[in-house]
């Protein structure tokens, strides 16, 4: 690959992402292709490992890759999962520009109360332990850890909430716009870490959806909406 061709700025974990899966379209790679070791792969974009290891993953998560270990294994491209097909037909795996970014956001902000309510009625004893131990960790990361890292907390409770619904279609849109939206943002500068409303939006949130608190949850989720955009939020509400 030319590396004279790879801006500075394409050295993003999300953004190399999207280089890979252009790669395995251009080229027309079948499933089961192997496209290299990360080790391999790291040093063919000029990029660090642990860089490599954050794009494999992402592309792990939307079902386009896949690792195997062992003398023969490596990174191979898989047959694209429903959440890439929902991605790619959505036009946002491929092409980020400032608008498409804007425009997600604004998705993901508008399907949550939905996610919530949905998340309210479907909460199993097992989703109810996950949702409690994405929270500790939350939590855990709010005070002293790195804003990078709140808000990988924050994404993967987020991403939980999402996966209970047993609408396949309405979950796929928000946990597949969501991880995308979330691996943008991490390639950005982050302000200051988040604030204590805001962690007791997302502890509301929780216990409303684990008493199957349909109300509740949506009340929260129509705050947490006010929180992230930066408007006010009303007092005493939730």
């Amino acid at each position: 690959m030319d590396q004279e061709g790879l801006q500075p700025q394409l050295r993003r974990s999300s953004q190399l992402a999207d280089l890979i899966v252009q790669r395995i379209l251009d080229q027309g790679l079948a499933v089961g292709t192997r496209l290299g070791t990360k080790q391999s792969l790291a040093e063919e974009y000029g990029v660090a490992v642990a860089t490599l290891t954050e794009a494999i993953r992402a592309l792990e998560e939307l079902g386009r890759v896949e690792t195997r270990t062992g003398r023969y294994g490596g990174v191979f491209v898989r047959e694209p999962s429903e959440v890439f097909r929902l991605a790619r037909g959505s036009s946002f795996v491929i092409h980020g520009d400032a608008s498409s970014f804007s425009e997600m956001l604004q998705v993901v902000d508008a399907l949550e109360p939905e996610i919530a309510q949905e998340a309210a009625l479907h909460c199993s004893p097992a989703d109810a332990r996950l949702l409690r131990e994405r929270l500790a960790r939350l939590e855990q990361a709010w005070t002293g850890a790195a804003a990078v890292e709140q808000q990988r907390r924050n994404w993967e409770l987020h991403l939980a909430i999402g996966a209970i619904t047993p609408n396949r279609t309405l979950s796929t849109l928000y946990t597949g716009m969501l991880q995308h939206v979330a691996n943008r943002l991490e390639d950005r500068e982050l302000g200051e870490g988040p604030n204590t409303v805001g962690l007791e939006i997302h502890q509301q949130l929780v216990e409303a959806i684990i008493a199957g608190d349909v109300a509740g949850a949506r009340e929260q989720a129509r705050r947490h909406r006010l929180l992230a955009t930066g408007e006010e939020l009303e007092d005493g509400a939730g």
